[in-house]
């Protein structure tokens, strides 16, 4: 009996002991847990990083993390398709206007896409850029395209395809018929008016402050016309009057007759430098553009035509007959695209970035450089510093050491340049300290 006791009672012991230790294990695997779950969970991040300029001033910025368990992955993003902007260009004197052109535009897609980071959403779809260049060009591109092609990668220079009309004309008339022919018809299951989702056609002077193709196209509308400032009309404006009595007394004409000008002249202007909508929609509108324009021997200005195939109807009408969407005329004071040339007042806010009438922040700004402060701000912000495409850095001077005239005490070291070596900057590529180029020991011996 004394035996069988003995047993039972150290038998007590061990399972009180295992139970002990059990749950030690657990607290200590609970604590590890916890521990590393507020790390990740709650991140604090100073005032000057990244987290503050995606998010606005706060002198502290807690942003709240999602535990890697619970992040949203590649898998559940639906894959979209890519969006395309097209441009045209002349020649290199433009080139100071690309750069701007298009360092906005990486800013804005890049300020995108790490948005979506912070909070865990699904990237933007991606954004490619075709920009047409004359024939001669694409063949031989300066130096400054080829960098600019190098440094963006969604950048291509396109020359327009031999079977593009009207070459010998202004780029302005032909490049519609060379994005006809670029983007397809839709038709066409292999034409990039199927690859693409939205297609966005604009002059190169404009200023980029957000992804384009966050501009909503309302009321199940396919396709969007911008109007310029509403308080100056077709017929107070003589460069629009000037325009469609070219196309009404053009040889083979008239393109547009006097009556249809005469109607005209109480209606708002809209600009032919920006055109936005589906890549389906784009398709018919660069057919009907590229076709108008011939039928008139290019003897009639594009912006007329533009505005004469709204107004008339037959613009609408051709969308409605593809099947793909119907046609918008979005109002200059509450557009996302700004086209500025003869706003009288343009307002910016505190970072510098340009609103609508009705304060919203627009999303492209075209014709800012009429207002000599947003060309400035602009300018400032994404401009060229030299010309793109220049290798000339000077190199680094030498140093050598000396020592002051009582003998070794307080060595210097010398820059082998005078104060000529970058006082030619920007042309020079660099930037001296002090106007001498070199340390003034002075300031930091005591």
């Amino acid at each position: 009996m004394a035996g069988s006791k003995s047993f039972r009672k150290r038998f007590k012991w061990l399972i009180t002991a295992l139970l002990l230790l059990g749950l030690s294990v657990a607290f200590f695997e609970d604590l590890a847990t916890w521990c590393t779950d507020s790390m990740v969970q709650e991140t604090l991040v100073d005032p000057g990083s990244w987290g503050q300029m995606l998010s606005g001033p706060a002198s502290h910025i807690r942003v709240s993390t999602v535990h890697p368990s619970t992040q949203l992955g590649e898998n559940e993003c639906e894959s979209k398709r890519p969006n395309l902007i097209l441009s045209a260009i002349s020649g290199a004197e433009w080139q100071d206007q690309l750069v701007i052109f298009l360092n906005s535009l990486e800013a804005s897609l890049g300020r995108e896409t790490l948005l979506a980071i912070q909070q865990h959403t699904c990237p933007p779809a991606p954004v490619h850029v075709k920009i047409t260049v004359p024939g001669a060009l694409a063949k031989d591109l300066p130096k400054g395209f080829q960098e600019i092609a190098k440094r963006f990668a969604f950048v291509e220079f396109v020359g327009p395809d031999e079977k593009v009309h009207g070459q010998w004309a202004p780029l302005v008339f032909w490049r519609f018929g060379a994005w006809s022919a670029l983007i397809g018809d839709a038709s066409d299951p292999q034409s990039l008016a199927v690859k693409y989702d939205k297609v966005l056609a604009i002059d190169l002077d404009s200023v980029f402050q957000r992804n384009p193709f966050d501009m909503p196209l309302k009321h199940g509308s396919s396709l969007a016309y911008f109007a310029e400032w509403t308080g100056l009309r077709i017929g107070q404006c003589k460069y629009h009057l000037r325009w469609f009595d070219e196309c009404e007394k053009a040889k083979g004409g008239p393109y547009i007759t006097q009556q249809q000008i005469d109607d005209l002249g109480d209606f708002e202007r809209i600009c032919a430098g920006s055109v936005y909508g589906t890549a389906k929609a784009m398709s018919v509108y660069l057919q009907t553009m590229s076709k108008t324009l011939l039928d008139s021997h290019f003897r009639c200005n594009d912006q007329a035509l533009h505005i004469h195939l709204f107004y008339s109807g037959l613009m609408r009408q051709r969308l409605k007959n593809a099947g793909v969407g119907s046609l918008w005329l979005v109002p200059n004071n509450e557009s996302l695209l700004g086209t500025v040339g003869t706003t009288p007042i343009i307002r910016f806010n505190a970072w510098g970035e340009m609103l609508n009438d009705v304060g919203d922040v627009q999303t492209v700004i075209h014709q800012y450089k009429h207002h000599p402060r947003l060309r400035d701000l602009v300018e400032k912000k994404y401009g060229e510093v030299v010309d793109v495409g220049r290798t000339d850095i000077p190199d680094m001077p030498t140093m050598k050491r000396e020592t002051d005239s009582i003998g070794l005490t307080r060595p210097r070291w010398v820059m082998n340049a005078t104060s000529k070596f970058c006082e030619q900057f920007p042309r020079a590529m660099c930037s001296c300290a002090k106007d001498s180029c070199q340390v003034e020991y002075n300031d930091y011996w005591y």
